[in-house]
């Protein structure tokens, strides 16, 4: 399932927009416009993410889109990464998950080769 987090802007004293996705704390940017704000609300998204399975924190949820907010989708790859981050109850490294991820296209059976590598297991 891709994941969507909702995106919530406020103008700000000077006139730039505010983009600001109130489900994970700090993930926010500027734009002069809207529009700028919303092209590069998503790597704040990903960078706050990151910085949550680094620092080995649970990933909220995305709640509900209320009006006037738009929802913004987490790319592919970084949805699958979660995915198994949430999934291996944040046992495995997650340096390990995104050199992988670079080097092969994450499938369910890799996916879940990683999670069985990581876990000390054999099959």
């Amino acid at each position: 399932m891709l994941q969507a987090y909702p995106v919530a802007f406020t103008r700000d004293s000077n006139g730039t927009i505010i983009a600001e996705i109130p489900d994970i704390p700090g993930a926010m940017t500027v734009g002069r416009n809207r529009a700028q704000a919303r092209e590069r609300i998503q790597d704040a998204l990903v960078v706050m993410l990151s910085g949550l399975m680094d620092r080995a924190e649970p990933i909220p949820r995305p709640s509900s889109q209320k009006k006037g907010q738009i929802a913004i989708p987490l790319p592919p790859m970084v949805a699958a990464k979660i995915e198994i981050y949430q999934g291996c109850g944040r046992t495995v490294s997650v340096s390990r998950i995104w050199r992988v991820s670079f080097d092969v296209t994450l499938s369910r059976s890799v996916a879940f080769w990683i999670w069985i590598t990581t876990r000390g297991s054999t099959i």
